[in-house]
């Protein structure tokens, strides 16, 4: 197998709630996409800086990759930085960000996407970016402004976003690639007894779904909180009622802990094909609602599914 790692001479310049694209390179088959960025966050003279929950990570409001209409990856920055965090043995790097006033201070976020389900091989050929086989390939990032980053007291951010290839110059045996992305719903009310259902994405093969659970909707824009959700199931509902995962929250997270060897986030669960079906991959069923996700909730909020699928 012969394999290739290059930094992109191009990079993406931050620009306040803007949506900025470079064309990804279309002569190998990408393995995983490193993006390291870099802002340089400039405070108020006197107004101590409040931050929003997650901050320089709001400031990469949404990653995709796409090739003509067709999206390998679309799903916000904040979400594709924990799925990194839980793939890889060390967590990707997250600056702090400057808490005094009159400060100006670089701050670098890392947000690595592997497609593949061996992220500890950077080269991993179970999914890639079929790239040379495309008449088209774009990363696009959409940035957020200063108030997504922060409620008081910063004044200006700059900064720029290098990208980093992984690559296969040769085909795999078998050439699968990546389908990940969010699916958002509001969280409207409590719900006892189970009584809150969102049905996952049918005919998807996946082998995560990571939940995040805010207290606004949509999920992406709120604060990630443990006190929403109570409980959970997953269920098929057909052929035949199984109900697959029964957890309450803090034993899903304390699952995740042992599993992953992490501290799990605030407002953030993973479902594992793994513990689920006992094999790296699952699949969602053919049907809507074959496959559902019944919550207990103590309020309203949001929750965000992110799915590492394939496009099998």
């Amino acid at each position: 197998m012969i394999t290739r790692t290059r930094t992109l001479t191009e990079k993406i310049t931050f620009e306040d709630n803007k949506t900025k694209a470079i064309n990804l390179p279309r002569d190998a088959y990408i393995s995983r996409i490193d993006l390291i960025a870099k802002f340089t966050i400039k405070t108020n003279a006197s107004t101590t800086p409040v931050y929003n929950d997650d901050d320089v990570l709001r400031l990469i409001k949404n990653i995709r990759i796409v090739s003509g209409s067709t999206p390998f990856v679309d799903a916000p920055g904040r979400w594709l930085y924990y799925k990194a965090y839980y793939e890889f043995p060390k967590e990707p790097r997250k600056d702090s960000v400057p808490t005094e006033t009159n400060k100006t201070q670089d701050v670098y976020v890392v947000i690595p996407i592997h497609f593949g389900v061996a992220p500890n091989n950077k080269y991993d050929p179970t999914c890639v970016l079929a790239a040379r086989e495309k008449s088209s390939l774009y990363l696009e990032v959409l940035f957020g402004g200063i108030d997504d980053l922060a409620s008081a007291g910063v004044d200006d951010v700059s900064g720029e976003i290098e990208v980093t290839l992984h690559e296969l110059l040769k085909a795999p045996r078998r050439i699968i690639e990546p389908e990940i992305f969010i699916a958002d719903k509001a969280i409207d009310a409590a719900y006892s007894g189970y009584g809150f259902t969102v049905n996952l994405q049918h005919d998807k093969t996946v082998r995560r779904v990571f939940m995040f659970v805010t207290d606004s909707s949509p999920a992406v824009d709120g604060t990630k909180s443990d006190d929403i959700v109570s409980a959970f199931k997953l269920v098929q509902t057909t052929p035949q009622l199984v109900e697959v995962l029964v957890q309450s929250w803090v034993a899903e997270k304390e699952d995740d802990r042992m599993r992953y060897n992490k501290a799990p986030p605030t407002g953030v669960a993973v479902i594992d094909a793994e513990e689920i079906v006992g094999r790296i991959l699952m699949y969602t069923g053919k049907r809507e609602g074959q496959l559902q996700l019944q919550m207990t909730t103590t309020g309203s909020g949001g929750l965000s599914l992110l799915y590492h699928g394939f496009k099998i």
